[in-house]
């Protein structure tokens, strides 16, 4: 019976902590497996497939940081079950291209479980072999409704929980990588105390993160403009193209001393004496007041086989007042977006690719701090007493119920003894 009850503790005591887990690390987010391969003629973005409705506008959606719905080429059968909006923009697209004013037009369509989400289909002829599943922000898109964007309309539906998403590190193999996207809600990894996390406040209109200063080559490059005010860092993952500011290519040949030579027959500039033989790529610190982070750039050979020049980059200049930097530079690290706080986090395990600076609080907000901390401390303390107490009760009602047990078998032996003993004095008496 002791080892009996000692088990039935060791059930209890799972229980408790089982419960205690779901209490403070349930999230309620989709999960969509990200994949692309490697060695293929063109390196393709990460991209999922449309598996959640029978009538499928695109077979493969590559995840869009920088547009916020539904994007598809202008070649593309629209088919039945789509109802024009009647009503078209011209805008400029980033996730095409960042010069050319394009024509769109809107669509109601039926995807991602059925939800009817808003489609854009181009009208201009442009370079466009892909479906995109818009995850940005209104941004300059001012000829939208703010009920038409993704991720509103999906919160808005009751299809996420709150509007947040985050790409997952990426798992590099021999002929595929590998990651996750996820949709509607805060990652354990941002809420546990397993690893660094980084955050950079942004706009309410787009996922742009400022930053003081860049380490290239052991180099310090300052990133301010003319004017005197930072350049903004936009991330992508449309494609694997890294964009810097035409304004901005004085400074960096001056800095690197020529390091980097470009090449006018083609895209993207070659650093020929940057690439260790060891290494395929070249490590890019980016500085702000919350942190340093090393990201990566590749050369074209590391992930694309077809290609010939393994001192290249994908690094080219073009005429915009930002940068835009791909997820791919960003591959060692959870990356999620939060469009309810406006927050973009960076999480990591490894010290040496993540440092946060170290600065004092002001006492306002550490009071506030204290308090919240001191909260969250007497709700889990208030939830393990609830625990214990439910746990006491449960090992109490066994107990009383062995003992029970027990003084019904003792009363019933007893009864048949003093029964034995009066059988036994009757046949003494004859």
């Amino acid at each position: 019976m002791l080892n009996l009850l000692r088990n039935r503790k060791h059930d209890y005591y799972f229980l408790f902590l089982f419960l205690l887990n779901i209490i403070l690390e349930k999230s309620n987010y989709i999960t969509f497996p990200l994949s692309t391969f490697i060695n293929k003629e063109e390196f393709k973005p990460l991209y999922f497939n449309d598996k959640n409705t029978g009538n499928v506008v695109c077979k493969y959606w590559i995840p869009s940081l920088l547009y916020p719905t539904l994007l598809v080429d202008p070649e593309y059968e629209i088919g039945q079950g789509l109802v024009y909006l009647k009503r078209k923009f011209k805008t400029f697209c980033p996730a095409i291209l960042m010069t050319e004013e394009l024509e769109i037009y809107l669509y109601e369509n039926a995807t991602f479980n059925e939800n009817n989400l808003i489609l854009s289909k181009i009208r201009n002829i442009v370079p466009v072999d892909d479906c995109f599943f818009g995850l940005a922000q209104k941004g300059n898109y001012d000829a939208l409704n703010e009920s038409e964007i993704n991720l509103i309309k999906l919160k808005n539906d009751n299809r996420i929980e709150k509007k947040i998403f985050s790409f997952d590190k990426w798992n590099i193999k021999k002929e595929t990588i590998t990651s996750n996207l996820y949709l509607g809600d805060i990652h354990q990894n941002f809420t546990s105390n397993n690893g660094i996390v980084a955050n950079c406040t942004v706009t309410t209109q787009d996922w742009g993160c400022s930053f003081k200063q860049m380490n290239f080559n052991n180099k310090i490059i300052e990133l301010t403009m003319d004017n005197g005010t930072y350049y903004k860092i936009y991330f992508s993952s449309e494609n694997h193209k890294i964009i810097f500011p035409e304004s901005f290519r004085e400074k960096f040949n001056k800095t690197t001393n020529q390091v980097c030579q470009e090449d006018k027959k083609s895209e993207g500039i070659s650093c020929p004496n940057l690439f260790d033989s060891s290494q395929n790529f070249i490590p890019l610190k980016l500085i702000n007041e919350n942190m340093t982070i090393t990201t990566q750039i590749d050369n074209l050979l590391r992930f694309n086989s077809s290609q010939e020049d393994n001192k290249k980059t994908r690094i080219t200049f073009e005429n915009i007042e930002c940068f835009i930097l791909p997820l791919i530079m960003f591959k060692q690290f959870h990356v999620q977006f939060d469009l309810d706080n406006n927050i973009i986090s960076f999480f990591t395990t490894d010290k040496s690719i993540l440092e946060l600076m170290k600065k004092e609080e002001d006492p306002g907000r550490q009071d506030e701090n204290e308090s919240s901390n001191t909260g969250t401390v007497l709700l889990i303390i208030f939830i393990i007493i609830i625990l214990i107490l439910l746990l006491g009760f449960g090992v109490f009602w066994f107990i009383k119920k062995k003992r029970a047990s027990a003084e019904n078998i003792n009363k019933y032996n007893k009864f048949d003894e003093d029964e034995q003993n009066f059988q036994n004095m009757n046949e003494k008496v004859f």
